[in-house]
């Protein structure tokens, strides 16, 4: 016999062994071909579980993922011009009962210091923090 230099592939062939999917296992394991239409394992035994089913290929490694762009929030672009202006140490220090105006520095203790943008009703303002911006409750 002559050495080949073409790479040959592995014949199947019934009662050989292959790598498939096993419903029951639920994952990849060595199975024993059954049967074969058009040289392609058609019914196997899963060798753990001794299970017959159809021939599930294995699932093919996923390429990576490409990281996703971080989402831009538009209010931290504002709230980043506008910041350098705010004296911090004029915010008043944020409580539901306290009443706050348009353009009032907030000083919130999770959220940091943020600025008063809109007053909705007699209760309920929207405040510009750093993280976007805010529905907050006052002059409860």
């Amino acid at each position: 016999m002559g050495t080949s230099s073409k790479v040959t592939t592995e014949q199947i062939e019934v009662g050989g062994a292959v790598k498939a999917k096993c419903g029951k296992c639920k994952k990849e394991t060595a199975h024993t071909v059954l049967a074969l239409v058009d040289e392609k394992p058609s019914q196997v035994r899963c060798t753990i579980c001794e299970r017959d089913h159809k021939f599930r290929a294995p699932a093919k490694p996923r390429a990576p993922k490409a990281p996703r762009a971080a989402k831009v929030n538009p209010d931290v672009a504002v709230w980043t011009k506008l910041s350098p202006k705010w004296d911090s140490a004029k915010a008043k220090k944020y409580n539901i009962s306290t009443t706050f105006a348009k353009n009032d520095l907030i000083n919130h203790p999770k959220f940091g210091i943020g600025q008063v943008q809109q007053l909705l009703d007699a209760n309920k303002m929207r405040v510009l923090f750093e993280t976007g911006i805010k529905l907050m409750v006052h002059s409860r």
